[in-house]
């Protein structure tokens, strides 16, 4: 998908696909969608004006269309969408949850400069806006709301997260877990964050990440 997407420079992802599953539909998506390279990652969609705003963070998939029946019941706010920063460039090297996060809140701030904010995410996306949440903070911004819809925390992952005592590499690998949890329709497993090993390698990352979800893959057969 990313091979098809540098090459006909426009967004797409696996939901597009599972959205247009006609070819019809998938020229009718990728006709109308911008080049990758004319696309913001931060806009507004919604049309009102309003001091209040509230700003939604993207899952994995990269982009915000899963807030499309959202938006339409937020009409006291202006709303806007986060979309992933590899939209606008996809060569970024931007690898850590944290980074991008830190990345994001400053484009929030430069957005609403005064005024408390509010942030939400639905699925992976709530992980992200937590951590964009805890950079506002670092930045001196007060948060309204966070909310986080549909995202898995277990009781240890919940914990270690208000103390904010969590290595980015965790960070990672949790954010990983959780959003393949997600899409196969079943919880988590409950990870002993103080058990997770240092890797040595990016292969040695991936390597513990489908031992966890190996056991999760076997009960859908």
């Amino acid at each position: 998908v990313n091979e098809i997407s540098k090459i006909i420079n426009r967004d797409l992802s696996l939901q597009s696909f599972l959205t247009n599953p006609s070819i019809k539909g998938l020229a009718k998506y990728i006709k109308t969608n911008k080049p990758i390279n004319q696309q913001k990652n931060i806009t507004q969609i919604n049309k009102i004006i309003s001091n209040t705003k509230i700003f939604l963070l993207h899952d994995t998939s990269g982009n915000t269309s899963i807030y499309k029946n959202l938006v339409t019941r937020l009409d006291s706010y202006s709303v806007f969408g986060i979309n992933s920063i590899y939209i606008q460039n996809p060569r970024k090297k931007i690898h850590k949850i944290s980074s991008i996060a830190k990345e994001y809140a400053k484009e929030i701030a430069s957005i609403q400069p005064k005024n408390s904010i509010n942030l939400l995410g639905w699925c992976s996306g709530g992980i992200l806006a937590y951590q964009v949440a805890l950079e506002l903070i670092n930045l001196g911004r007060h948060i309204s709301n966070a909310f986080l819809i549909e995202t898995f925390l277990t009781p240890p992952l919940s914990k270690d997260f208000k103390e904010t005592h969590i290595s980015n590499d965790i960070q990672d690998i949790l954010f990983i877990i959780e959003d393949i949890s997600r899409k196969l329709n079943t919880p988590p497993p409950n990870i002993a964050i103080h058990e997770i090993p240092q890797f040595s390698s990016t292969h040695k990352k991936a390597e513990y990440i489908y031992k966890t979800i190996k056991p999760l893959i076997k009960k859908l057969h």
